[in-house]
C-alpha cells in the first residue's frame, strides 16, 4: 500500500509543483503522464504476474534457486520490453505530429528525452521490486518507495524555484522524476544484494525459458486492459487541446491526479487480497470470502479517507483554487469508492483465472467514458466536468456488473 500511494504522491506532487506555472504546463503534465502509464501498463501486470510466481515458491525453500534464476533472466526482458513499448510509443507520437500540431503535443515531444529513460527504469525496478514482494520484504521496499519519494519532492522543488536548470517546467519535474527513479532502483538493488541474493545458482535453462513465457503471457490480457484505460485517458486529454482551452485539460490533470491518490491505498491492498483469496480457493474456504472481501473494502476506505482529509486541508490552505479543487476531489471522492470496490472485485475475478471478464469489463468502462464525453461535450457543449458524472455511471455500471460475476464464482462453497 505504501508502494503505491508513494507512485500515486510522485505523480501528484509534480501536478501539484506546475499549478503555479502556466496553464498550458499543468495540461500538458496530463497528457504526459496518461502517455507514459500506456507505456507501463504492461510492466505492472508483467510485474503482477512474476511477483505471484515468486509468492507461491517462496513457501518451498527448495525453490529458492529456481525464483533466482527466473528473476536473473527476467530482468533483460523486463528491460526490452519497456524500450520496445517506449519506442512504439514514440513511433505512434511522432507519425500523430504530423497530422496534429497542438501546444501541449510538442510539449509531449520535448519530453520524449527524458520519459523514454523513466520507462526504461522503471521497467528494470520492477524487476527486483515483483522478486522482493514476493519473496516477503515487504517492510524493506516500503521503506526505499518512501526514501525514493522524499528525494522527488526535494528534486521537484529544487528545479523548480531554487536552481534554473533552464528546462521547460514538465522536463524539469522529468528529471527529477528519473533521478528518482534511478535512486528507487539502486536502493532495490542494494537490498537485493543484502539479503543474499546476489549468489548464482544454476538452474535449467529450459524450465526457466518455459516459466518466463507463461508469465509473460499470462500479464497480456491485464496489461492490455490497463492500457485501455490510460490510453483512453490520453485520447481525451488530445481531444481536449484541440476544441477546448487550456485551462479545462488542466483541471482534468487535476482530477485524474486527485483519483490515482485516493485509489492507490487498494490497489495496494489488492495484493493481500490476491493472496487471501488465493488462500480460500486453494483450501475450499470460499465461505469466508464475503467476509474478507468486505474487510478489505473497510481498510481502503479508511485509508483513503486520510489521504483526502489531509489533501482536502491542503487545498482549503490555497495551494490552487481551492474551491474549485475542493469540488473536484469531492466528486472524485465519490469516484474513488467505487473504483476501490470495482478493484477487489477485479481481483476477485482474477484469481478465479477468469482474464476474459477482467479485459472485456476494462475494455467496456474505458470506451464508455471516452464515447460518453465526446457526446456530452458534442451535442450538449458541455465542458470538462461532464467527464465526472460519465465515469461515474461507468464505475457504477462496472461495480453492478462486477457484483454479480463476483456471487456466481464465490457464492456456492464447492467452487
Amino acid at each position: 500500500m505504501v508502494c503505491e500511494l508513494t507512485d500515486a504522491m510522485m505523480l501528484f506532487s509534480g501536478v501539484m509543483f506546475l499549478t503555479l506555472e502556466d496553464e498550458v504546463y499543468l495540461a500538458a503534465i496530463g497528457l504526459i503522464d496518461a502517455f507514459l502509464l500506456c507505456c507501463l501498463a504492461y510492466g505492472f501486470a508483467l510485474s503482477d504476474a512474476f511477483r505471484n510466481f515468486y509468492a507461491r515458491k517462496r513457501a518451498d525453500s527448495r525453490d529458492l534457486g529456481l525464483s533466482m534464476a527466473v528473476h536473473r533472466k527476467s530482468r533483460r526482458g523486463f528491460l526490452l520490453s519497456g524500450i520496445t513499448l517506449s519506442g512504439i510509443g514514440a513511433a505512434v507520437l511522432f507519425a500523430f505530429h504530423f497530422w496534429y500540431n497542438a501546444e501541449i503535443i510538442l510539449i509531449l515531444l520535448a519530453a520524449l528525452p527524458f520519459l523514454l529513460p523513466v520507462v526504461a527504469v522503471y521497467y528494470i525496478g520492477l524487476s527486483f521490486h515483483s522478486f522482493l514482494i514476493g519473496r516477503g520484504h515487504l517492510t524493506r521496499v516500503g521503506w526505499v518507495a518512501v526514501l525514493a519519494f522524499l528525494v522527488h519532492l526535494i528534486l521537484l522543488y529544487i528545479f523548480l524555484n531554487v536552481v534554473d536548470t533552464g528546462l521547460i517546467p514538465t522536463n524539469a519535474v522529468l528529471l527529477a522524476s528519473l533521478l528518482a527513479e534511478s535512486f528507487w532502483l539502486a536502493l532495490l538493488w542494494a537490498a537485493y544484494r543484502a539479503f543474499g541474493y546476489g549468489n548464482t545458482i544454476e538452474t535449467s535453462s529450459f524450465s526457466t525459458k518455459r516459466i518466463r513465457n507463461v508469465l509473460r503471457r499470462a500479464a497480456y490480457l491485464p496489461g492490455l486492459s490497463l492500457f485501455s484505460f490510460h490510453f483512453a485517458c490520453a485520447l481525451i486529454f488530445v481531444y481536449l487541446s484541440w476544441c477546448c482551452a487550456h485551462a479545462e485539460a488542466a483541471l482534468l490533470t487535476l482530477a485524474m491526479s486527485y483519483y490515482a491518490l485516493l485509489i492507490a491505498p487498494v490497489n495496494g491492498i489488492s495484493d493481500a487480497a490476491a493472496n487471501g483469496f488465493s488462500f480460500m480457493y486453494a483450501g475450499r474456504r470460499t465461505r469466508l470470502f464475503f467476509r474478507f472481501r468486505k474487510n478489505l473494502f473497510a481498510v481502503s476506505i479508511a485509508a483513503a479517507a486520510m489521504v483526502f482529509v489531509l489533501f482536502a486541508v491542503i487545498q482549503y490552505t490555497g495551494v490552487h483554487d481551492g474551491p474549485q479543487s475542493l469540488k473536484i476531489m469531492a466528486f472524485t471522492g465519490v469516484l474513488a469508492v467505487f473504483g476501490m470496490r470495482n478493484k477487489i472485485d477485479f481481483t476477485a475475478v482474477l484469481v478465479r483465472l477468469h482474464i476474459g471478464t477482467f479485459f472485456r469489463v476494462q475494455l467496456l468502462y474505458a470506451l464508455t467514458v471516452v464515447v460518453g464525453f465526446v457526446l456530452l461535450r458534442d451535442f450538449f457543449a458541455m465542458k470538462i466536468t461532464a467527464l465526472l458524472p460519465v465515469v461515474l455511471f461507468a464505475q457504477v455500471a462496472v461495480s453492478i456488473a462486477l457484483r454479480q460475476r463476483v456471487r456466481i464464482l464465490w457464492f456456492a462453497p464447492s467452487n
